[in-house]
């Protein structure tokens, strides 16, 4: 029995021991285990926190860009203010404006003034402007009043176009084989309806007139027909012969000469005086008979009539010659 007992004591201090080691490392995990449940829990809590200032910091920029939104449209709101400021301005300049388009005044000499404005293109040789005359009236320039004023071209050597006096462009030369355009007239040198000679039958051509007085005394045109006056035969693009050549009627056989008549079967001469004075006169013209060249000719002209000659011209008028000499 002692044996017995002796045995047993030794296997219940190996049980307790056992049992109390089972204890101690169960105690040991437990405390690793609050350990590692604490360190984790401190983790979550610090990021936790740092997340809580993150969310601070982001709702304190969130704030401070409000604020900044706030003050960008108080700075809108001042710019359409001051945009509404100028254009109250600006109204109040063009209400100006229409008061007073020039300055403020305290008599008309302070109160600029416009140029001349053409209302009418032209009357004749005349252009029509308007003057205006500002006066001061309570403080302000009236700029709207204003003045006719007639402007006489012809006594500035210029011509009256597009309500303007302008200065006439240089007259191109003209001739029988040289003609001018379509709206205008060869006038020629001399009045010899461009008959070689003392201007080599040269002219100067000019714009037909579309409007003539009635007036003035009968012209001879170079196609030998007869016209009211001058300007109606260049009306009709036809110069007019200084000298004459065109039959006194429908069926008569005589002709101007001058400042006489001829018949059938004689021609115009004209003999031009070198000197003219009180009382000598340009010229003086007579009624001389064909040639025998061309008596026998049905429509004498110069060219069938005449030869070549140095001291003598010779122009057709219709069916009428007139030839001028020289003087000397």
């Amino acid at each position: 029995m002692h044996d017995k007992l002796s045995q047993s004591i030794p296997l219940k201090i190996l049980t307790l021991s056992l049992l109390l080691m089972l204890v101690i490392i169960a105690c040991e995990n437990s405390s690793e285990d609050e350990n590692i449940i604490s360190e984790q829990a401190g983790e979550n809590a610090g990021e936790q926190a740092g997340e809580e200032v993150a969310g601070e910091t982001n709702a304190d920029e969130q704030a401070g860009e409000e604020v900044a939104g706030e003050t960008n449209a108080g700075e809108q709101a001042g710019e359409e203010v001051a945009g509404e400021t100028n254009a109250g301005e600006q109204a109040g300049e063009e209400v100006a404006g229409e008061q007073n388009p020039g300055l403020m005044c305290t008599d008309a000499s302070q109160c600029p003034i416009p140029p001349p404005v053409a209302i009418v293109d032209c009357e004749g040789e005349w252009v029509v402007d308007v003057i205006f005359t500002p006066i001061c009236v309570g403080g302000l320039c009236d700029m709207e009043r204003g003045t006719r004023q007639l402007r006489n071209c012809s006594a500035e050597d210029r011509v009256c176009s597009d309500g303007e006096c302008l200065r006439p462009t240089p007259a191109q030369a003209c001739s029988q084989n040289d003609p001018c355009a379509d709206n205008q007239v060869c006038v020629y040198n001399e009045g010899l309806c461009g008959a070689v000679g003392f201007s080599d039958g040269q002219g100067q051509c000019q714009v037909i007139p579309e409007i003539c007085d009635t007036g003035a005394n009968p012209a001879c045109g170079c196609d030998g027909q007869i016209y009211g006056n001058a300007c109606n035969a260049l009306g009709q693009g036809v110069d007019v012969s200084q000298f004459g050549g065109c039959a006194l009627g429908e069926d008569s056989s005589t002709f101007i000469c001058g400042e006489q008549s001829c018949a059938a079967q004689t021609y115009c001469a004209i003999f031009m005086n070198d000197v003219v004075g009180p009382d000598q006169s340009e010229y003086t013209a007579d009624c001389v008979g064909l040639p025998d060249l061309c008596q026998a000719e049905d429509m004498p002209n110069c060219t069938t009539c005449f030869e070549p000659d140095l001291f003598m011209t010779c122009v057709d008028v219709g069916e009428q010659m007139i030839v001028v000499y020289p003087g000397g």
